[in-house]
């Protein structure tokens, strides 16, 4: 068995370059290759924004060959977008039809305010006329006169 394989790591080839991607268990990630094909892979991982966190560049022993030890976004947690549904005819139906009912539930109430008002006007008027000359009685009782209306009591 794979020591890569025992510790439950898996090998990934990079698009546009030969370098090798090793993924490690908690996020983590080692590459290896070139300077030129690791820049590539770590430009591909910034571009994809799942890169968090890089080393330095440092050789590995063969001949021009470099590791860089990557930290990473976890796929799962990566921009994923909110699940959108659609909803359907039905419920559409229902929506519709519950604003319709609110809405000619207030129309109606509106009606109801404009017919009582047209209805009681004559008794609405008189009571705001007999409470202007209720004030005005009691404010000649008291003496005390209007501001603007009486210069003084008219006896």
């Amino acid at each position: 068995m794979d020591t890569r394989q025992a510790l439950g790591t898996t090998r990934t080839p990079v698009t546009a370059s030969s370098a090798e991607i090793v993924h490690l268990p908690g996020g983590r990630a080692a590459i290896t290759g070139t300077v030129g094909e690791v820049g590539q892979a770590l430009a591909h991982l910034q571009a994809t924004g799942r890169l968090v966190s890089s080393t330095s560049p440092a050789p590995t022993g063969e001949r021009g060959q470099v590791l860089v030890n990557v930290r990473l976004i976890p796929r799962l947690v990566q921009r994923q977008a909110p699940v959108r549904r659609q909803l359907s005819t039905r419920a559409l139906v229902a929506i519709a039809a519950a604003a319709a009912m609110v809405l000619a539930g207030f129309g109606w109430l509106l009606y109801a305010a404009v017919t009582a008002l047209v209805e009681h006007a004559a008794v609405i008027l008189g009571a705001l006329l007999l409470i202007a000359v209720i004030l005005v009685v009691l404010g000649k009782a008291s003496g005390r006169t209007f501001s603007g209306t009486f210069q003084g009591r008219m006896d």
